[in-house]
C-alpha cells in the first residue's frame, strides 16, 4: 500500500504530528491544556485518538486544533491537512461533522450506572431507543453528567455527523428572565441549531416552521448520524420541535420533568451523589483549585467540614443580595 492510499496518509499524518509534537517537547496533556486556552477545547481522548496510528484520521476540526496548538502554519499545515483528507477514506466529498458542545465539565465524578445506561441510548448501531432524558432536581448535576456522557460518545467515534447543542434555558430565574425580556422560543433555539450548521441569517427562515423544516433537512444530509444535545427543556413540545426526522440520529435532553408524550423516550432518573462521590467529588475539587491539597485524599473525614464552610461561605455571599437569596433561608427550622 503506497503513502497516497489512506492507511499510509493516515500513518505518516500521525507520524509527523508526533514528530512536532517531540520536537516542541509537548506531551498530549499539553496539547488539550493549549487547544482549551486557544478557546477549542479538544478532549484527552480526541487528541489522543488523533495521534494513535491504529485509529482512523482524526476530524478536519479536530487537526485545525491540533495545528493551532502546535502553531503549524503556511505549508506544513496546508500538507498535514491534505495528509488527512487522502487519510479520510470518505475523501473531499464528506460532510464535515458540526461540533456545537460546549466544554466538557472538569472534576465530574461518579454516576457509573447512569453514564451506561445513556450511552446505550447514544449508540447509532444499536436499535434501542433513540432519545434519552435525564430527570432530576435543580442542582443535581444533570447538565454536567449530558455533557461528559456526549463527550465520551462523540470520542469514542460514534458520531461521524457531529454534535449540536442548544440550552432552552428553560429554568432561568426571573432576574434572568427580564434581563433576556422574552423566552427561548423553538424558533431561536431552531436558529441557533442551524447557524451551527453553518446557515448564515440571511438565509434563515423567518418563520418556526420554515426553520423546523431546513433543520430537519440538514440533518438528513449529513453524513452519519449526530447527536442533539437539548439542555433545560421545559416542556416535551420544546424538546418535539428539535427532534430530527429522517436519519439514525440520537437525541439527549435535561429536564426537571418526566416527559411522558414522547414516544419511546428513556429517562433516566438522577438523584444525589452518594457519601463515597461527595467525598470523591470536594476532594477533586479542592485539587482542581490547588492540585496540592490534599486534606480529604489524605483525611476523608475533612469532607463534610470542607462542605459545610464552602456552603456558608456561598450563603454569606447570598445572604448580601436579597434578589439572589434562596427563599429557604427565609422559612423557619422543620418547615
Amino acid at each position: 500500500m503506497t503513502d497516497t492510499e489512506p492507511n499510509g496518509a493516515n500513518r505518516e499524518l500521525k507520524m509527523r504530528l508526533r514528530a512536532a509534537m517531540k520536537g516542541q517537547g509537548l506531551s498530549q496533556a499539553d496539547i488539550v491544556t493549549q487547544t482549551q486556552l486557544n478557546g477549542e477545547a479538544v478532549a484527552k481522548a480526541t487528541v489522543s485518538n488523533a495521534l494513535n496510528a491504529e485509529k482512523g484520521p482524526p476530524s478536519s476540526v479536530t487537526l485545525k486544533a491540533i495545528l493551532n496548538a502546535l502553531g503549524i502554519s503556511g505549508s506544513d499545515r496546508e500538507e498535514l491537512s491534505r495528509l488527512r483528507d487522502r487519510a479520510d477514506s470518505r475523501g473531499d466529498q464528506a460532510v464535515v461533522g458540526v461540533v456545537g458542545l460546549p466544554r466538557e465539565p472538569e472534576g465530574f465524578v461518579g454516576r457509573q450506572d447512569e453514564i451506561k445506561e445513556l450511552l446505550e441510548v447514544l449508540d447509532p448501531a444499536s436499535g434501542s431507543r433513540r432519545t434519552a432524558v435525564v430527570v432530576g432536581m435543580p442542582g443535581v448535576g444533570k447538565s454536567a453528567l449530558a455533557l461528559h456522557a456526549a463527550h465520551i460518545a462523540v470520542e469514542e467515534g460514534r458520531f461521524p455527523g457531529g454534535a449540536l447543542y442548544v440550552d432552552l434555558d428553560g429554568y432561568a430565574g426571573e432576574a434572568e428572565k427580564k434581563a433576556r425580556q422574552t423566552p427561548i422560543s423553538a424558533a431561536h433555539a431552531l436558529e441557533v441549531m442551524l447557524h451551527t450548521m453553518g446557515v448564515t441569517s440571511e438565509h434563515m427562515p423567518p418563520t418556526e416552521p420554515g426553520r423546523a423544516a431546513l433543520y430537519r433537512a440538514k440533518l438528513a444530509e449529513f453524513s452519519g448520524p449526530a447527536m442533539i444535545l437539548i439542555d433545560n427543556a421545559p416542556t416535551a413540545d420544546a424538546v418535539k420541535a428539535l427532534l430530527p426526522g429522517l436519519g439514525n440520529h440520537r437525541v439527549l435532553v435535561t429536564s426537571r420533568h418526566t416527559f411522558t408524550s414522547l414516544s419511546g423516550a428513556r429517562h433516566v432518573e438522577l438523584k444525589v451523589l452518594t457519601v463515597d462521590e461527595s467525598v470523591e467529588l470536594i476532594d477533586t475539587a479542592l485539587q482542581l483549585f490547588n492540585p496540592h491539597d490534599l486534606r480529604v485524599r489524605k483525611d476523608p473525614g475533612q469532607a463534610p467540614r470542607q462542605a459545610v464552610r464552602a456552603t456558608a461561605a456561598g450563603i454569606a455571599r447570598l445572604g448580601r443580595d436579597p434578589e439572589r437569596r434562596p427563599a429557604w433561608l427565609a422559612r423557619p427550622p422543620g418547615r
